[in-house]
């Protein structure tokens, strides 16, 4: 069924459907980045707003600055502190579904796409607009921008039959120059130069080539293949190679699809030279020496040569690979491939390589404190800082340095016999081990939670412990340790204390004739209420009646005067009185 992105707004289905723009950041470094599996930190995190209308797109790390489209709005960002160092004024729409990195032409001029279908060029120093695109184009802005020798190319994705258009545009005026339909569209697809023709495929299981420098389409020829196009092709010399996929709209269970190498006939049109069934990707294959890299759904990631053999393959445990993944062989002797996963953690995973592009070793390299669901290219710096963001809205820059601090925890009441332990989440945290102890220094090990099955929501960055069956005001001491990637434990910092006590009253207040009466929810275990007044919201409270219902009427009142009410719920324990905390405070005035 093929329907607009709006079908899947709920945050559970986009997080397991929406598959990456493709092609919109595949590349390699030569930085020194990251080395060990699993020994890596946060060097900044900034959060620039969560949900799909606000989200910001993948960092692009941009003569030296980190630049972001959020909402309707790119922001420029300090490449090693996070700083805002400038903001655009409106674009005109938003950045839609913020899958499509901001890309530079080299010359000092940004490109971003809006939802609006409409390309808008940037002036990189301040973020000033310089032009927007002349014509805009009915669909889904789900294509990559790619600017090549002066030109701006990326397309477009309908509803149902609607189709889309891919379209070429001018880099100095914003006025379009070609346009291509097309009647199934072109989802996630973006441009590449091989010779002096431009390739660029779509959901019509095909691959099309059009001279570099046309002014309409009628140079344009085409390669009919089994799947469809969904990335941007990678260009070696005389071949590009590609991959394909079966899936008609986001569907994460598409399996078939083929990782392609072509070349061009004299008059342009695209030849097969070989293929490979690869399986179903929308990712762009890197070329990194004489290895090609390849990431595809079901979290495959594959090695080839340039005659597409296979040399070796994994899945990766960090979730389906969405996002176009980086080469690094700025390690002497190594080769690093990092992918992120769309799952639930929404970190980085490391497959590393000796030179000659045999695998040698794999795992997750970073786990963020902000975890969620990441359909995330990952870019690089010269000093080899990782950058990436996952659906929690935060950007993330990753260097080398692991942060082994002790894990804060913080222990409440939450009724008379139960507590709760909360505590922020750490980076590259594998798993949290809660201890108990009845008298602050011999603790007892209580509950070991597994980071990869806790279920994250959009925005949550912290993890809990319940614990039911203890006893109403006894004492209780908890801390909690982080167990790392890397295999480390980290310490706890000073243990928690907490009683537990009733809990916390509702009420609610309501006025007469002379009167105000109270009422609030039976609290579990309780043995009985009292009920406080005053006169003003911060004034001192008064206890005006001690009962075991839950309703109280406080009569003769003065008219016209405001009374507020809060109470507190307690139990007996040995003869004495154990209160829990403080109810809201209600308030009416008499009539």
């Amino acid at each position: 069924m093929r329907n607009k992105l709006r079908i899947v707004m709920l945050a559970a289905i986009v997080a397991v459907t929406m598959l990456v723009p493709a092609g919109v950041f595949a590349g390699t470094t030569a930085a020194a980045t990251p080395d060990a599996i699993g020994t890596t930190g946060i060097k900044w995190q900034k959060s620039l707003g969560t949900g799909w209308s606000s989200a910001p797109t993948p960092p692009a790390l941009i003569g030296g600055s980190i630049y972001v489209g959020a909402g309707d709005k790119v922001y420029k960002m300090n490449k090693d502190t996070g700083k805002q160092e400038a903001v655009s004024k409106s674009i005109g729409g938003t950045v839609g579904y913020a899958m499509m990195p901001v890309i530079s032409d080299g010359n000092g001029y940004i490109y971003v796409s809006t939802v609006k279908c409409q390309i808008v060029k940037l002036k990189a120093s301040d973020l000033s607009i310089v032009w927007k695109s002349t014509e805009t184009f009915d669909g889904q802005n789900v294509c990559p921008v790619e600017y090549i020798d002066g030109r701006v190319y990326s397309g477009t994705w309908g509803d149902d039959n609607d189709g889309g258009t891919f379209f070429c545009i001018d880099g100095s005026t914003g006025k379009t120059i070609w346009k291509k339909f097309d009647s199934e569209g072109y989802y996630w697809a973006g441009a590449a130069k091989l010779g002096d023709r431009i390739i660029f495929g779509s959901d019509n299981k095909t691959l099309y080539s059009v001279a570099a420098d046309a002014k309409n389409t009628s140079s344009i020829k085409s390669l009919t293949l089994k799947y469809n196009v969904r990335c941007v092709p990678a260009v070696s010399g005389n071949y590009a190679y590609f991959t394909t996929t079966s899936a008609t709209v986001m569907s994460s269970s598409a399996t078939e699809g083929k990782l392609y190498k072509v070349s061009l006939a004299s008059d342009g049109t695209p030849e097969k030279v070989t293929d490979y069934d690869f399986g179903s990707s929308s990712c762009s294959p890197v070329i990194s020496g004489d290895r090609i890299y390849v990431g595809g759904n079901k979290g495959k990631l594959s090695a080839f040569d340039t005659d597409l053999n296979q040399k070796w393959t994994t899945t990766t445990n960090g979730g389906e690979i969405k996002g176009d993944i980086l080469v690094s062989t700025g390690t002497a002797g190594k080769v690093s491939i990092y992918s992120t996963g769309n799952n639930g953690v929404g970190g980085i995973y490391c497959v590393q390589a000796d030179a000659n592009g045999s695998k040698l070793t794999e795992g997750m390299t970073f786990v963020p404190q902000h975890r969620q669901y990441c359909i995330s290219p990952v870019t690089a710096g010269d000093d080899g800082t990782l950058y990436y963001k996952n659906d929690s809205g935060y950007i993330m820059a990753v260097n080398g340095v692991s942060d082994s601090s002790a894990v804060s925890a913080k222990a409440t009441s939450t009724g008379y016999q139960s507590v709760k332990v909360l505590w922020n989440n750490k980076a590259n945290a594998t798993a949290y081990t809660v201890y108990r102890s009845t008298d602050g220094k011999t603790f007892v090990k209580v509950s070991t939670i597994d980071v990869s099955k806790v279920n994250y929501d959009f925005g949550y960055n912290t993890t809990f412990y319940n614990e039911k069956g203890l006893t109403t005001n006894k004492a209780y001491y908890y801390k909690v340790t982080a167990t790392l990637l890397d295999g480390s434990t980290t310490a706890a910092a000073t243990a928690s204390k907490v009683r537990p006590v009733p809990a916390s009253a509702k009420v609610s207040t309501t006025a007469g004739s002379g009167k105000i009466t109270v009422r609030w929810g039976k609290v579990t275990g309780a043995g009985g209420y009292c009920v406080y007044r005053a006169t003003s919201k911060s004034g001192s409270y008064k206890k005006v009646k001690t009962m075991t219902g839950t309703r109280f009427v406080n009569t003769k009142l003065k008219k016209g005067r405001t009374y507020y009410y809060k109470v507190k719920a307690y139990r007996t324990v040995s003869g004495k009185k154990v209160f829990g905390g403080w109810s809201n405070i209600s308030y009416k005035k008499v009539k």
